[in-house]
């Protein structure tokens, strides 16, 4: 008779038992050849290093003091500028931490007396691969200077190109951030203290966003600009930019074209906000596409030409630009932001409008209207120069306001402001 209580033979399955700690661990070497450094790091170039990193030491302990700790500058060289070579083992939290950046190649270092002598002691004794390949990254490692803070200005240039204000020059001072960090109350602490000893006047820092930490200063005097050079918790301080349209100037003038109207479309459109000088309502053809106003220029300074400019080419963008291909007829309407007073002497009083009163009534029109509308308009520019290897003030918080309410800011690249000027119909280039 069968066995029915075993199965089959070809059913009996085998279970291997391994024992713990029966076997050996063998270590596998990480893939790719070890860090390979962008010079030679022999003694004598990690001896200047660390002279310089003494010299900070000495000559920002008593600014330390009142601040608790300062921005350091490091540069690096241009063949390691890339954020892959960032030498994040040399500048750590376990030294001098990095908290910035700046121009292409630029770093800012967090230092402390403490942190400044475990530098000196990586650069002298370091010689791992990956350390050895961080020093190598490095130029030079120097203070922040007066110079570097007004951007190589003289105190009387920042001065003589500043917008007047009540009591003095309005300027714009950026400070260091530290992060979340307990050194960056002192960093501000330090600065607001010697406003308030000097008796400088500190407008405000609205419509800045609190994380830039910056200000809109008014200085009396080129003793004041100099003080605030010294701060050691200030990055920059230049002149307050002024916001500005070009004044638009035109040839062989001609009447507009036969052009539709919103009474002639059926149902929605969408609708962008003119963030301008304001829209004309004496264009009837323009004022029917117009569908709302809001108006924060005083009435004796209001100077509509180049707001109705831009709002013609957003309603009738196709029609006006026969001869450009791609361009969409649908009907667009515009909502009338009005927020750039008049400059053009020939039209009137004038009066400036200071880049953080400009962000500042923009971000009140967004709290109203960025639900509603969503695509705004700014055709619109600085009397600030462009760096070409960094962000402008203007444009980072244009994209704070962006991230903030959910909306999309058209700007202009730029305008025809010298001749030959273009013409309409187009006729060459």
């Amino acid at each position: 008779m069968a066995d029915i209580t075993r199965p089959p033979r070809h059913e009996r399955l085998l279970i291997k038992v391994i024992m713990p700690k029966q076997g050996a661990e063998r270590k596998v070497a990480g893939g790719g050849p070890p860090p390979k450094p962008f010079r030679p790091v022999d003694a004598k170039y990690r001896a200047r290093l660390s002279t310089q990193v003494s010299a900070i030491r000495a000559a920002i302990v008593p600014q330390i003091r009142t601040a608790g700790a300062a921005p350091v500058r490091v540069k690096l060289l241009s063949k390691a500028a890339a954020k892959s070579h960032r030498p994040e083992h040399l500048f750590s939290s376990q030294s001098c931490p990095i908290v910035g950046g700046g121009s292409l190649g630029e770093l800012f270092v967090k230092a402390t007396p403490e942190g400044l002598d475990r530098l000196g002691e990586i650069i002298e004794d370091n010689a791992s691969d990956q350390m050895t390949k961080d020093l190598s990254c490095v130029e030079t490692i120097e203070p922040v200077t007066p110079a570097y803070r007004r951007s190589g200005l003289e105190a009387t240039d920042v001065l003589r190109r500043s917008p007047r204000g009540k009591h003095g020059f309005i300027t714009r001072v950026s400070l260091f951030n530290f992060g979340a960090d307990r050194d960056q109350p002192k960093l501000v602490e330090d600065f607001e203290s010697t406003c308030r000893k000097r008796d400088i006047t500190v407008r405000s820092n609205r419509g800045y966003s609190p994380s830039s930490f910056t200000y809109a200063i008014e200085c009396r005097n080129v003793d004041d600009v100099e003080a605030l050079s010294r701060v050691v918790g200030v990055r920059s301080i230049t002149p307050m930019p002024l916001i500005r349209t070009i004044r638009p100037r035109m040839f062989a003038a001609k009447p507009l074209p036969p052009l539709p109207t919103a009474d002639d479309v059926t149902g929605d459109f969408p609708v962008v906000v003119v963030v301008d000088s304001g829209i004309s309502d004496q264009i009837p053809g323009l004022e029917s596409w117009v569908v709302g106003r809001d108006s924060q220029v005083a009435p004796a300074y209001r100077n509509t030409d180049h707001g109705s400019f831009v709002a013609g080419l957003i309603c009738w963008g196709g029609q006006l630009n026969p001869t450009i291909a791609g361009l969409d007829n649908s009907p667009c309407g515009v909502f009338d932001l009005q927020v750039i007073p008049n400059d053009d002497p020939a039209k009137g009083d004038t009066l400036p409008l200071l880049e953080q009163e400009f962000l500042q009534s923009l971000d009140e029109a967004l709290q109203q209207h960025a639900n509603t509308f969503k695509v705004w308009n700014l055709s619109l520019g600085t009397d600030a120069v462009c760096s070409l290897d960094k962000f402008s003030e203007l444009a980072e918080e244009l994209d704070n306001l962006q991230e903030k309410y959910k909306v999309s800011f058209v700007i202009s690249a730029g305008n025809y402001d010298t001749p030959p000027l273009l013409d309409f119909p187009r006729t060459g280039g």
